[in-house]
């Protein structure tokens, strides 16, 4: 017995023989055995109660607040003599810069988010090393002397500095949908490819992503590009990218399978800061016939635009149409063929100039068609414009259509077939112009407004096909 035990101790708990030294000795007694076992179960519960797991008990703070706050102070501002003490010797700078970093803040969040700030924004994704299947040490302080690290080098310096500030931080290993993931590959969520960070805040463990954090690959390049869209991100919209080695690590109420994993959308962490839920009945993988139509609420500020992209990753053009009602938006796509779509979703603000992708849905197509959709430029976005009809083309010469859109702002509308105008009535309410024609012999029809009555300038707003 004494034999057996020692043997038990020597491969699992010699941690426990630090703190418990009785434990060291004979337990040829059942006295003994009991304390042995009343220990065991003593630290295992101490060491389950600081692992990342869901806390039932505890409320969970919305952390939305924190998301849309810019980079903080003290991680842009960072003095010169600890930059120089970080660059002589990582291992004594990363104290100073801790305390710096988390300086002047008593809100918990707020010193996690000045750690995770500066790291995202002064380290670099070594895409070299990663392409090349050549990853050097990933120590926190290789990645302070290199300033560039892959997943596992960016979770290791931050859990260093959250130690370090005396915040309880938790590496987490598993399965992430990143670079090269596809909806139509299969995926081995068992299998680990990324590591991340779990925080301990009043009780409650909140996850955070500072590699995704930090940009993106670009094909081959790493284009650095701050963000927040993996700080704090709740549990339930975690696990649509981030998939744990340990179960209790997903910090859901009811773990997510391995399975059930496999068949979530591909919701990135901006998809959840854009303010978007996700969509009802829609999965990785949908079987539709030859189009399909997503309708979802978003807020008022967000603009969208939308592509589909054959299996081997060509673009098909004017197969979407996003229309918006309220805060009501409704996605629609058609697919040229059967085979396998996949269906990607854009955003961005009313004041940004650039597109974020946000998800990608895979579609099984047993249909095709030849449907389009019109062209649509900049200022149908710019200007919440609605097109009302028509919505699908190629539209047929000899045809008569009714063209209708909602132009909010505008003064006046026509319709171009390159050589004649047709004016678009203004309705009473003075938002709707239309117009019923025959659709003339020509190949395209473009539609034109202004928005003051003494401009000479007409913008472009949409255009559609003709055959």
């Amino acid at each position: 017995m004494k034999k057996s035990v020692k043997n038990h101790l020597s491969v699992s708990r010699v941690p426990f023989l630090l703190l418990f030294p009785f434990l060291s000795i004979s337990c040829s007694t059942t006295f003994m055995q009991e304390r042995y076992t009343a220990a065991v179960k003593q630290i295992d519960s101490v060491r389950t109660a600081t692992q990342p797991r869901f806390a039932a008990d505890k409320e969970r703070v919305d952390t939305t607040a924190y998301r849309n706050r810019p980079p903080e102070n003290t991680a842009l501002k960072v003095p010169g003599e600890i930059l120089e003490q970080l660059k002589n010797n990582p291992a004594m700078g990363v104290y100073p810069l801790a305390e710096h970093l988390t300086s002047g803040y008593e809100d918990p969040f707020l010193q996690v988010k000045a750690i995770h700030d500066w790291v995202a924004l002064n380290i670099s994704y070594d895409a070299a090393s990663f392409l090349a299947g050549s990853i050097p040490d990933q120590d926190f302080i290789s990645v302070l002397r290199r300033r560039k690290a892959v997943c596992e080098g960016y979770s290791q310096l931050f859990d260093e500095l959250a130690r370090v500030a005396d915040i309880r931080s938790s590496r987490v290993s598993g399965y992430a949908r990143g670079y090269g993931s596809s909806v139509f590959d299969e995926e081995l969520p068992d299998e680990s490819n990324h590591a991340w960070n779990a925080v301990l805040i009043n009780g409650v463990w909140y996850l955070l992503d500072a590699t995704w954090d930090s940009g993106y690959l670009d094909g081959r390049v790493f284009r650095k590009a701050y963000s927040t869209g993996y700080l704090f991100l709740e549990p339930e919209r975690m696990i649509y990218t981030h998939f744990p080695e340990v179960a209790s690590h997903q910090l859901l109420p009811e773990a997510v399978t391995p399975m059930q994993f496999s068949q979530l959308p591909f919701y990135g962490g901006r998809f959840f800061e854009a303010g978007l839920a996700p969509f009802d009945g829609i999965v990785r993988l949908n079987t539709v016939a030859d189009r399909t139509e997503i309708s979802f609420d978003a807020p008022e500020d967000m603009r969208f635009s939308a592509q589909i992209i054959d299996s081997n990753g060509a673009e098909r053009e004017h197969r979407t149409l996003i229309t918006r009602s309220g805060n009501t938006v409704t996605l629609y796509a058609t697919f040229p063929e059967p085979g396998l779509w996949s269906l990607s979703i854009f955003t961005r603000t009313g004041t940004g100039k650039e597109y974020s992708s946000v998800a990608e849905i895979g579609f099984s197509a047993s249909a095709g068609t030849k449907e389009l959709f019109p062209l649509f430029y900049s200022a149908y976005t710019d200007h919440e414009i609605e097109l009302v009809s028509p919505l699908l083309g190629p539209l047929e010469r000899g045809s008569v259509q009714r063209f209708s859109l909602r132009l909010p702002g505008y003064y006046e509308a026509y319709l171009s077939d390159g050589s004649r105008r047709y004016l678009l009535e203004k309705s009473s309410d003075g938002d709707l112009f239309s117009a019923e024609m025959e659709v003339p012999r020509v190949s395209e029809l473009t539609v034109y407004g202004k928005r003051k009555k003494t401009t000479r300038n007409y913008e472009g707003i949409v255009k559609f096909f003709v055959e």
